[in-house]
């Protein structure tokens, strides 16, 4: 029955000695994964023993795994008949029902084997598929009483996944460093918790549980995969190639890890070897279009990389939506104007948007072209694949609206200017929407001499450039200020104002100074910096700014527009 239900105690017989029936060896060869050895011997016991409950839920288990709903429903009804009173027999049915769809059904039975008892498997099995319908809250609950009563790696490893899905990612690594102790030769944990730390821009964290993992199991090519993506995210192309080849010379047959290994010797700059890998593997058609089209639009051929990616889109392949948004991003490219570049240096702040297909436009797209180094602030391989399009170096940077935050990344990214002139900041959605970053930014660069510019792109809810609209001029026409700091404002130009830890009557005299300069009917827009409406624009006249302000939180943003 532990099979089925994910966890593995040993045969009936218990884990201190060997296998003394059929019945016992066909679960023991169950547990080890030998489907054949376990079918055997299990239909074996069943033609001795037809009465044998456990042997009935051992088998329905390996047809389930098989693919054979039907005959793992006939003997999951045998085992009810015969242990009417045991928990397992309405957790088969569940699993049943959860195959076929049938929420209602599976919710039911999952009721009953909870109600049955069944220790803590059956209120992990629940919470598991509570975590699988989004009912978060309800599924923490059942894993929370499962590990209590049963706090073994498969429970552990589920409950990770919901803290982190419910936003408590350090207790979710908790969780998997005690599955890891429970399993010391397994790195399932670590690659758990490397996902984890990746999803929060910790890179070094996430290599170093990969690494582990990989000491552990050495000769596992996905280990070397997913590790070399977290090197590719970083920006670390020479590490990432050299991972993947590892992958790769571990399973060569594998057309994924081939097709990573073009992308690594792109990204790397060895077009030579990359066009030859592209010409001499066993790519699919679509799959050496895309690889083609990727080359191409690096060598700036922007022409003949939109043909590629259109071919790699036009073949029924998983690559469509992802190659006919590379069509449209080389199509964009081929079409844009190269930009003037100024005769000093430069810093362009560059919003993609919240995932794929990015909303960046053409002229953002321009400007990336002409850049000479992109410092980005997103941790994700759909991120760094479209930024690898550029032969463009990459840095990883990390920023999470906090003051603190800004200032680092701030400092992190000045230094980039020692080397070129010309740097981007591509970010999720705008750094002017916080305010924090930019401000950051622009003041660093304007002690240098550095110009600022931010060419208009579409994000999540960015509003900022968009309401900006036609009235940008030098450093993106638009005015950053710290919320106390109104001197010298231009009201020919947009202005935004961040920075609003204070509350009460200092926000309510804030509205009145702006008051001073703008007339009452001047529409001014607040951008929530968190909560429900956090991307939901309220544009209201300055007469009415001020209660809206005092309800908004610290990390408002407001956007007066240029007043005739």
């Amino acid at each position: 029955m532990s099979c089925w239900l994910g966890v593995a105690p040993g045969p009936r017989g218990g884990p201190s000695r060997a296998p003394r029936t059929l019945a016992e060896r066909g679960e023991a060869a169950l547990l080890r994964g030998d489907h054949a050895a376990a079918q055997a011997d299990l239909d074996a016991a069943l033609a001795k023993d037809p009465k044998d409950a456990w042997s009935y839920a051992a088998r329905a288990a390996l047809l389930f795994q098989g693919g054979r709903y039907e005959e793992a429903r006939r003997d999951a009804e045998s085992f009810s008949r015969l242990k009417p009173a045991s928990p397992a027999g309405p957790a088969m049915r569940a699993l049943l029902c959860a195959r076929e769809g049938d929420r209602a059904k599976t919710q039911r039975w999952l009721d009953e084997a909870v109600a049955r008892g069944g220790a803590g498997w059956a209120r992990a099995l629940r919470g598991t598929m509570l975590a699988r319908w989004g009912q978060l809250d309800e599924a923490r609950a059942d894993l929370d009483a499962a590990a209590a009563a049963e706090p073994g790696p498969w429970v552990l490893a589920e409950r990770a996944d919901v803290l982190n899905r419910l936003g408590f990612f350090w207790l979710a690594l908790k969780d998997l460093d005690r599955m890891r102790a429970l399993l010391p030769g397994d790195p399932e944990a670590d690659v758990r918790a490397a996902s984890i730390h990746l999803d929060q821009a910790q890179y070094k964290d996430a290599a170093a549980r990969l690494s582990r993992a990989i000491g552990r199991r050495p000769k596992d090519p996905d280990l070397y995969r997913r590790r070399s993506l977290v090197a590719f995210v970083q920006g670390r192309p020479a590490d990432c190639l050299r991972d993947i080849q590892k992958a790769c010379a571990l399973a060569p047959a594998d057309p994924k890890l081939r097709q990573e290994l073009i992308r690594g010797l792109i990204v790397c700059g060895r077009d030579g070897a990359a066009q030859e890998a592209i010409d001499s593997s066993s790519l699919s058609e679509a799959e050496r279009e895309f690889s083609l089209g990727y080359l191409r639009c690096r060598q700036g051929r922007f022409a003949e990389s939109r043909c590629h990616f259109a071919g790699a889109a036009s073949r029924p392949a998983e690559l469509v939506a992802k190659a006919s948004f590379y069509a449209l991003v080389a199509r964009s490219l081929e079409a844009a104007p190269r930009p003037a570049r100024p005769k000093g240096q430069e810093l362009l702040i560059i919003g993609l948007g919240y995932r794929q297909p990015f909303q960046v436009t053409r002229e953002a797209l321009a400007q990336l072209v002409g850049c000479e180094l992109i410092y980005s602030n997103l941790s994700d391989t759909a991120v760094a694949d479209f930024l690898g399009l550029f032969p463009i170096p990459m840095r990883a940077i990390v920023f999470r609206r906090a003051d603190q935050d800004a200032i680092k990344c701030a400092r992190d990214v000045m230094p980039g200017f020692d080397r070129v002139r010309c740097v981007a900041v591509v970010t999720r959605g705008h750094p002017l929407y916080y305010g924090r970053l930019a401000y950051r930014l622009a003041n660093m660069c304007r002690r240098r001499g550095i110009a600022v510019r931010v060419p208009p792109s579409v994000s999540i809810a960015d509003a900022i450039p968009s309401l900006a609209g036609a009235e940008r001029g030098p450093a993106g026409g638009l005015q950053v200020r710290n919320s106390d700091d109104l001197e010298g404002v231009d009201r020919r130009l947009p202005l935004v104002l961040y920075n609003f830890a204070a509350r009460g009557q200092w926000r309510v005299e804030l509205c009145r100074r702006l008051a001073g300069s703008y007339p009452a009917a001047h529409p001014v827009t607040v951008l929530a910096g968190s909560g429900d409406r956090e991307f939901a624009p309220n544009t209201v006249p300055l007469a009415k700014l001020a209660p809206v302000l005092s309800k908004a939180d610290e990390a408002v943003t407001i956007l007066v527009p240029a007043a005739r």
